[in-house]
């Protein structure tokens, strides 16, 4: 266990050797105690903070191996993404204590590179509430962030981005797949209504993730001409309402395994 106190070592030290020092010592000797927690550590050696942190999710065991580690004297471009690979873990996990003292301690400088998409990615809305409230400059906003939401389902984390980080103008293609690939038609409309994101990728992304719905919104509302359709796809996945629609509308016309593959559906 790793004691959070610094009260007579500048190091943290784990706590056996601060109860070594509060009943065994006479006054403050630090020298004495980092000597003994040095034999008596058999986890940090060779180790790395972000690997301690990924292995065991301890906040304080992650400060212990942070705080003997010669971070100043690191190339400052492996310090940098050893920092964000850090910090992207912390985000992933929702460690929001984590993520301050990161952020506190180290003082980033530069972007935080993957950070504000892991939160998202898996629903930390908390978090991202609070990059976005103390430490918006640093974050990457408006990207891909709300990709990984919308293919996990995490509605209120895409609400959210909605909200506060509209995606720009170069990150709309994939932010508009990603919305078709989960079948969120509201998210596509929006997208394409109030963001001007092109709908053809989308119709594709729909497609391939056997979301005729979208596909058929798609098809329906963004006016697509000479939209380019694969019926081998339905027709495999037993989609016979959406080649029903199709044929209704005289989009595309079956293919040369269309049939072979509907039949192989059948069988």
């Amino acid at each position: 266990m790793v004691s959070e106190s610094h009260a007579t070592c500048d190091l943290p030290l784990l706590e056996k050797v601060r109860v070594v020092g509060r009943h065994c010592l006479r006054g403050e000797m630090p020298h004495v105690l980092l000597a003994i927690d040095t034999m008596l550590d058999d986890f940090s050696a060779g180790k790395k903070a972000h690997e301690v942190y990924k292995c065991t999710g301890s906040l304080r065991l992650m400060q212990y191996v942070a705080a003997r580690e010669p971070f100043e004297e690191m190339d400052p471009f492996y310090r940098r993404s050893q920092f964000n690979r850090t910090m992207e873990i912390a985000a992933a996990a929702g460690d929001l204590k984590a993520v301050k003292w990161l952020v506190e301690s180290y003082k980033p400088q530069q972007y935080l590179t993957k950070t504000v998409a892991a939160a998202a990615a898996n629903g930390h809305l908390h978090l991202l509430q609070w990059l976005f409230e103390n430490h918006y400059e640093i974050g990457y906003w408006g990207c891909t962030e709300m990709c990984g939401a919308l293919l996990n389902n995490h509605s209120e984390v895409v609400e959210w981005l909605r909200q506060h980080a509209t995606p720009h103008k170069d990150s709309l293609k994939k932010v508009m797949e990603a919305a078709a690939a989960a079948g969120n038609v509201k998210v596509v409309e929006w997208l394409f209504n109030e963001c001007h994101a092109s709908a053809e990728d989308a119709l594709w992304s729909a497609q391939t993730n056997k979301q005729w719905q979208t596909a058929k919104w798609i098809l329906e509302n963004c006016g697509i001409v000479g939209p380019w359709i694969d019926w081998d796809l339905p027709a495999k996945h037993g989609a016979l309402s959406f080649l029903q629609y199709l044929r209704s509308r005289s989009i595309g016309g079956p293919g040369f395994y269309t049939t072979d593959t509907s039949t192989d559906v059948l069988q």
